[in-house]
């Protein structure tokens, strides 16, 4: 079994590299667990523990998105929490992109829905870049304080030109992702 996701890789700029950096340093009294930013990117679809049998059919699937996937760009902009106010778990970016990632991530899931019988068809897809996952939080107005001087921030905008099958090997030292298939955008 390989603990597989299909994504969208991004590679941040030296900017909002800095400005992540600064909102750790502010959100520092709080029990974040940060996501590396050599690791980010946007999930499609997790597959989750998934039989190594199947990965010629997944790899079939993001093929059949070649003729179809072209270079887009984006921009990250802002910060969002999932979960409630009051207990919020995942810490984000908002990912501005005229649908298309929309698109790509429910083709996928329609794709291999029927073949590998995924339960958690997500069709409230919201694209983001998840920053960091909220273990706990005190001072609960000062971190809303902080997320709100971001509202308009633009993380930068970004071309999208790769689909990325990763597998996720979780250490110690965090998640290791191993690219073991890639569609690259018609140019």
């Amino acid at each position: 079994m390989k603990r597989l996701f299909i994504a969208l890789p991004i590679e941040l700029n030296k900017t909002a590299k800095e400005e992540i950096i600064n909102l750790q340093h502010q959100l520092a009294m709080y029990k974040i667990k940060w996501v590396s930013l050599e690791n980010t990117h946007l999930t499609l679809v997790f597959l989750g523990d998934t039989d190594e049998i199947h990965l010629s059919t997944i790899c079939d699937a993001i093929d059949s998105l070649e003729s179809e996937f072209h270079k887009y760009q984006i921009e990250l902009a802002g910060l969002s929490i999932f979960g409630n106010k009051r207990s919020p778990r995942v810490l984000w970016t908002r990912w501005l992109d005229n649908d298309e990632t929309k698109h790509l991530a429910l083709s996928l899931q329609n794709k291999l829905t029927p073949l590998l019988s995924i339960t958690e068809k997500n069709e409230n897809f919201v694209p983001h870049l998840t920053l960091g996952r909220i273990k706990s939080l005190s001072n609960i107005d000062n971190f809303y304080d902080v997320l709100d001087k971001y509202s308009n921030f633009s993380f930068g905008k970004y071309i999208i030109d790769r689909i990325i099958l990763f597998e996720s090997k979780l250490t110690s030292r965090g998640p290791l992702y191993t690219p073991l298939h890639t569609v690259k955008a018609i140019t």
